[in-house]
C-alpha cells in the first residue's frame, strides 16, 4: 500500500526534541481504500514518538499506548495518545471535498497559483 508523507513546518515540542509532525496519505487502488492521518514521529526513525514525560504516567499506571506496552502485563488497559495519530478514512466524494478545501485554504493564505 503506497504511503506519502508531508512533514509540518512547526516542531510539536521544542528544537532539542526529535519529534516531528507529519501528515500521511495511504491508499490501495484494488480495494478503493484511502486514509489520511496526522501523527507525531521521531525525526530519525519515522516511528511514532512521544516524549518521556508523557509516557511516565502511563508506565506508572501500567497502561499501554500503541507504541509502549508494559512488561509482564497481560492485556493492559490501552490509551491512544495524540502522537499515535488521528486516522480518517475517506471515500472519493470526501477526497474531492478535502482537495477543494485545501486549494481554497492555500489560495486564501498564500495567493492563487497560476
Amino acid at each position: 500500500m503506497p504511503v506519502e508523507k508531508v512533514y509540518g513546518n512547526l516542531l510539536p515540542f521544542d528544537e532539542s526534541d526529535p519529534a516531528r509532525s507529519v501528515v500521511e496519505v495511504r491508499w490501495d487502488r484494488e480495494t478503493g481504500y484511502f486514509q489520511i492521518a496526522t501523527r507525531c514521529v521521531h525525526a530519525a526513525t519515522g516511528e511514532t514518538y512521544a516524549p518521556d514525560d508523557m509516557l511516565e504516567p502511563l508506565k506508572e499506571a501500567g497502561i499501554a499506548s500503541s507504541f509502549w506496552h508494559p512488561e509482564g502485563v497481560e492485556n493492559p488497559p490501552y490509551i491512544a495518545l495524540y502522537a499515535d495519530g488521528m486516522f480518517v478514512d475517506l471515500d472519493r466524494r470526501g477526497i474531492n471535498r478535502l482537495i477543494r478545501n485545501l486549494r481554497r485554504a492555500r489560495d486564501q493564505a498564500f495567493g492563487r497559483d497560476e
